[in-house]
């Protein structure tokens, strides 16, 4: 069972116990007790889709803002490309030594290859939020970082 469908039973039927506890002890006698507990269960119920139909949407809201005000990638180091001129494959057949420096960047937990039309290779970094410069020999140079929080990409003299 995966947390959104944990969410949803303990909020729905938190909701529905709550709800018929409320109409249960609204009235005084037993037939309205009976119906307090119906329609205070329903009610109740409905409650606990309601706020777990908002939490869910608010933090759908709050990854998609985060995505959007996480940087796109930087201009190169030519200054001729920009954002949209990025690839993850810098030529149709990738060599062997692409590969086992991608496989390298794996196992040394930094983010993604990808390649300008320039033909300049960087490597991502996420957790550090620095672009860096590949160069020919697989050496990795700071190119560019961000601030936590910021969107504007800054020099970045290292680490």
């Amino acid at each position: 069972m995966t947390l959104i469908e944990i969410t949803v039973l303990l909020f729905t039927f938190g909701g529905i116990l709550l709800g018929a506890q409320a109409g249960f002890n609204s009235a005084d006698d037993l037939p309205g007790r009976v119906l307090g507990l119906l329609l205070g269960g329903v009610a109740g119920g409905g409650g606990g889709i309601l706020a777990t139909s908002l939490l869910m949407g608010g933090l759908l809201a709050l990854g998609s803002f985060l995505e959007w005000w996480r940087p796109d990638y930087p201009r190169c180091r030519q200054g001729r490309c920009g954002t949209g001129a990025y690839s993850y494959r810098g030529s149709k057949e990738p060599t062997e030594a692409d590969r086992h420096f991608q496989e390298r960047m794996l196992r040394e937990d930094f983010g993604l290859v990808v390649y300008c039309n320039c033909g300049d290779r960087y490597v991502t970094d996420p957790r550090r939020r620095r672009f860096l410069r590949v160069e020919a020999d697989g050496s990795l140079h700071p190119f560019r970082r961000h601030r936590p929080l910021g969107r504007a990409w800054l020099p970045d003299e290292g680490a």
